[in-house]
């Protein structure tokens, strides 16, 4: 699992809560809105942003299908982010 996220989550809560969270949820998506939810609860003083890619393994993250494109999917968006995060606006 790779979250990519804003100082507004990790400003917000330490590591061991972020795992905490993580390992509470069913799916992902029940697990990113428990991230969200403790960072406002902590506060909530910035924006809070995230981006998360599971990769497929013994025990899924999500229930359901992946495609067999969701690795290619998932190194897209990373360079994008990271695309996004490097360069500057001409």
């Amino acid at each position: 699992l790779i979250i990519l996220c804003s100082d507004g989550l990790n400003g917000e809560l330490e590591d061991r809560e972020i795992a905490q969270l993580l390992s509470a949820g069913d799916d992902l998506e029940q697990q990113l809105n428990n991230l969200e939810q403790a960072a406002l609860s902590a506060g909530g003083r910035d924006n809070i942003s995230m981006v998360a890619i599971a990769a497929p393994g013994p025990t899924p993250v999500r229930r359901g299908t992946l495609t067999k494109y969701l690795w290619l999917s998932a190194v897209g968006l990373i360079a994008l982010a990271l695309y996004l995060a490097l360069v500057k606006p001409l």
